[in-house]
């Protein structure tokens, strides 16, 4: 793996695995993060109360500015369902669930990108980001433009997860955008490259989810 940008701080090439928690059901979750010299992969598993869950896939590029993605997909049984296409020659970013097409930001994530993107951000330069400074990030929604995240830097905590005891984990939080968004929450572990820990996604109408680091499940 080549130097990391000077910008960019990237996490070193690992699996983790969380414990996820919706509407009262419990499951798990499996985060694998693989930087190659020039491009990535970054492949989101999970599953809640023993039922597969669509799989959430970005691949991009590596460049001075941390992760480019080129294609997210959301897949059920390894298939494509819907995919988000970042045309980068063209400037724009289209989508297979519609035909609208848009402008493609500098320094742009898509649904999954983002997380590694700002670890990757803070561990360059942790001293930049004390509690009540902010973070900007833009983000492609499945469907639509893409907007602008802003992260406040709430505070440094200790926390006691299935996974790990996690000391002086960063604690964020993105206020919802507007009436279908909703506030996210996330915790970075400055011991594993500020990759998140714990995610708190509020979402309306009970879509809401969480999940917090945990040991790899035991085989059969």
């Amino acid at each position: 793996m080549q130097a990391p940008p000077a910008s960019v701080r990237l996490a070193a090439p690992g699996e983790w695995h969380y414990i996820l928690l919706q509407n009262g059901q419990y499951g798990r979750a499996r985060l694998n993060w693989q930087p190659g010299e020039r491009d990535y992969s970054l492949l989101l598993e999970r599953e809640l109360d023993g039922r597969p869950l669509p799989a959430w896939k970005s691949q991009g590029q590596l460049d001075a500015q941390g992760l480019s993605p080129d294609r997210y997909v959301q897949q059920r049984r390894g298939r494509d369902m819907v995919a988000t296409n970042f045309r980068r020659e063209e400037g724009l970013i289209s989508f297979s669930a519609s035909s609208e097409e848009v402008p493609l930001p500098a320094g742009v994530q898509d649904r999954l990108s983002w997380w590694i993107q700002l670890a990757a951000m803070i561990e360059a330069a942790p001293e930049r980001y004390p509690p009540g400074s902010e973070l900007r990030l833009p983000v492609v929604a499945l469907r639509g433009e893409a907007r602008e995240w802003r992260f406040e830097v709430l505070d440094q905590q200790t926390l006691e997860l299935p996974g790990a005891s996690i000391a002086r984990a960063l604690h964020l939080r993105r206020a919802a955008l507007g009436p279908y968004s909703g506030d996210i929450e996330v915790w970075l572990d400055p011991a594993r490259g500020h990759i998140p820990v714990q995610l708190i996604m509020d979402l309306p109408d009970d879509r809401g989810w969480q999940m917090q680091l945990s040991a790899p499940a035991e085989k059969p």
